[in-house]
């Protein structure tokens, strides 16, 4: 038997790698570009333990609410081993995957053992006919993990990097699953606390991983009372006890020092009988997902219910009815069948939205631990098919019959799967073929128009711009973004027109007057741009762009003192925003007031310690005063915090020079170059260098890219002429 299991594993892994193998040319996409390529903390494995602090996820995590701290050391592993070559990070999410495929497959066993604990018993979920029990055993668990292998609902949770999270808790609940049931089973007292310790670890990792593993100890509760013998209940129940003192103890935790249980706060003032018809189309949404995926998109369009008699809401309502009732009919005679139903439903709360999820309030990925309830059920369903046709039809002939259903049900996921991993490419992609599933959503359309910006696609991305806001007349980031590309290719009559139509459909909206400020700002129209930015500040006195706007207006008049006013006050409103400190700054240094300058600037460090611009704009100052020495430190923290600052790199080599530390400042000015290969003076800086260290090959190079880029080089002297 243990050989069988072994190939039956091996063939999990197997067709895990053969489903998602074509992720491996994917780009990154979505929110990686945050999490992964500009999150400058995971380029250094001595983070780590930083990773764990409650600072970094207050201060320094771009995202909500969350502490996910597993995900993050991920991260710098991968870009340890890899860099920002997204192909190792498919590679580490897609060993996870088969990990937990291999786990589920065992657990399955476990579950099915304890349905068939004696050998002469029919199984539970195959009353018309007697089994060997050892292929029994076998088959239900062997066709749960297959069904989960192949399942496309998890495309989003294996080819997306930034939801590995899912993947980690997973394997933590999985294994604090497997961990429990066997300290039931174990001997020796110090066995048992060693496993139950362990179980109980893993059940902590998983929910500091991603809240949706606090489904666990019911979920051994439930397995318990549908598997275990009455007498035992007792027992075995209480030792669940601490899986939710120390849950709850989390989330006090969280809510007391993060400041909210769920990643985001609820913007939304809703009723609660729109929270519960929001909870039940969740719900209902999420099950036709497991049962029919097709249509998949990384963006579900998802309004808030306002009526019970909408369509969505009362079919969800009697769906839910229905599965309940599924769960209490098949308790009894169908045990893994009614185990895998209430697995959906009671794994899918953590995601149905009790806490509206406002940043997503629907996404696939919640489904890859609810999907494995859906799987069990099409086993056990199989399963029985299997007996009821080979009673029907024998000589195996209905057992056969039933394999070949099972294995073509196998291959439609399998080939949606794969079809679904092309999806996630690249941004374009990714968000074209959410355009296509849902035609109608304007956030689908507003992501797609940014990633046409960013590859280059001005006019399709003003194309999609202009789809979002045909679609959502109130999207004001469709504005913006349109706004943005009509600017770029200098058409800011047609951005203050599409300025207009916002203020039309959004007379209160304080940002069009402030987005059509810093148009009239551009088109050096002053007094219109006034204008706009005190209308947004009358609308909403906080906004603090729009009192950066009216600033640099003063600032670009000449009414410095004006402008002073009016950054301070910007300062006051964001104490955390460099740009407020950089403009008062430079005014600060043009009116010769170096002691407020240098103060302003310790002042952003302590409001910002982890961002790099307060380092580097306080170690600029001392620098001009040829105080190279704090100057150097500053700018090497500011390094440290953003190791892709190439200001910092080239300005760091420049007080190395001063110091006469000819090395190090080579060192970062060749350390410029790799960041910004069109920096023309750190090129113009090496060429003189390396002609006085007689590298005339390398310093001509670097002088030819200095002289290409806009820069003539008076110092550089190539190698002298030999006389014949």
């Amino acid at each position: 038997m243990k050989t069988k299991h072994t190939l039956v594993s091996g063939l999990l892994v197997l067709l895990a790698v053969l489903l998602y193998f074509n992720t491996f040319g994917n780009s990154f996409v979505y929110d990686e570009k945050a999490l992964i390529i500009n999150n400058t903390f995971i380029r250094d494995t001595a983070n780590i333990p930083f990773f764990f602090s409650l600072e970094y996820w207050k201060n320094c995590h771009p995202g909500g609410k969350t502490y996910r701290p597993f995900r993050t050391v991920t991260f710098a592993l991968d870009f340890a081993l890899w860099g920002l070559n997204p192909w190792g990070y498919h590679l580490t999410n897609l060993l996870l995957y088969a990990a937990n495929c291999v786990l589920v497959y065992l657990l399955m066993l476990r579950l099915v053992k304890m349905v068939t604990p004696f050998k002469s018993a029919p199984p539970m979920d195959q009353p018309f006919r007697r089994m060997n029990p050892s292929s029994e055993t076998v088959t239900v668990p062997f066709l749960t993990a297959l069904f989960f292998v192949v399942h496309p609902i998890h495309t989003e949770a294996v080819a997306y990097i930034k939801n590995r999270s899912e993947l980690i808790t997973f394997l933590f609940y999985l294994a604090g699953f497997l961990l429990y049931f066997s300290f039931l089973r174990s001997g020796s007292t110090l066995k048992r606390i060693t496993v139950y310790i362990a179980g109980l670890t893993c059940f902590i990792l998983g929910f500091i991983t991603k809240e949706m593993a606090f489904s666990l100890p019911v979920m051994i509760g439930a397995a318990i009372v549908l598997f275990k013998p009455k007498n035992t209940w007792k027992h075995s129940l209480g030792f669940t006890l601490p899986f939710y003192v120390t849950a709850a103890v989390y989330l006090v935790i969280k809510k007391t020092i993060l400041g909210s249980v769920s990643m985001y706060d609820n913007p939304m003032p809703i009723t609660l009988w729109q929270q519960i018809m929001t909870v039940m189309m969740t719900i209902g949404r999420y099950l036709k997902l497991l049962l029919f995926p097709i249509g998949l998109s990384v963006d579900h369009h998802f309004l808030v219910p306002n009526s019970f008699l909408q369509t969505e809401v009362w079919l969800s309502c009697l769906g839910l009815v229905v599965l309940l009732g599924a769960v209490v009919v098949t308790t009894r005679r169908y045990k893994l069948t009614s185990y895998g139903l209430a697995w959906t439903v009671i794994t899918l709360l953590p995601a149905s939205n009790i806490i509206f999820i406002a940043g997503r309030p629907f996404a696939e990925q919640r489904l890859y631990i609810p999907s494995l309830g859906l799987c069990l059920v099409l086993a056990s369903a199989f399963s029985c098919l299997s007996g009821v046709l080979t009673r029907l039809f024998p000589e195996k002939k209905g057992a056969t019959f039933a394999i070949y259903i099972a294995l073509g049900v196998s291959l439609l996921y399998s080939y949606t799967t794969i079809k679904r991993n092309l999806d996630w490419k690249n941004p374009v992609t990714l968000w074209a073929s959410a355009v296509r599933s849902e035609p109608g959503n304007p956030r689908a359309h507003n992501s797609l128009g940014i990633s046409y910006a960013e590859a280059g696609q001005t006019d399709n991305a003003i194309d999609s711009y202009l789809a979002a806001i045909e679609h959502d007349p109130y999207y004001i980031d469709a504005y913006y973004n349109c706004s943005v590309e009509y600017a770029s290719i200098g058409k800011r009559q047609d951005s203050i027109a599409l300025y207009r139509q916002m203020i039309k459909h959004l007379p209160d909206c304080a940002l069009g007057y402030n987005y059509m400020g810093f148009e009239f700002t551009a088109l050096k129209r002053y007094p219109e741009a006034i204008s706009m930015f005190e209308k947004a500040i009358e609308l909403q006195p906080d906004l603090a762009n729009a009192v950066f706007g009216l600033g640099c207006v003063y600032n670009i008049t000449g009414k410095l003192e004006a402008a002073i006013t009016w950054y301070r006050k910007g300062i006051e409103l964001e104490p955390d925003n460099p740009r407020q400190y950089h403009n008062l700054g430079l005014i600060y240094k043009n009116l010769g007031r170096k002691a407020e300058c240098i103060e302003l600037y310790k002042s952003l460090i302590r409001h910002a310690p982890y961002s790099p611009y307060g380092y580097f704009c306080l170690g600029m100052e001392y620098a001009s005063d040829n105080d190279f020495e704090q100057a150097a430190s500053l700018l090497s923290k500011a390094l440290d915090l953003e190791p892709g600052f190439a200001d910092a790199a080239f300005n760091l080599g420049q007080v190395y020079e001063g110091i006469g530390n000819q090395d190090k400042a080579m060192e970062q000015y060749r350390r410029t170059i790799v960041i910004d290969p069109g920096f023309a003076r750190a090129h113009a800086r090496l060429a003189i260098y390396y002609s006085q260290s007689g590298a005339y090959d390398l310093a001509r190079e670097h002088n030819n890219r200095a002289r290409n880029l806009g820069i003539i080089n008076p110092g550089f002297k190539d190698k002298p002429r030999q006389r014949d």
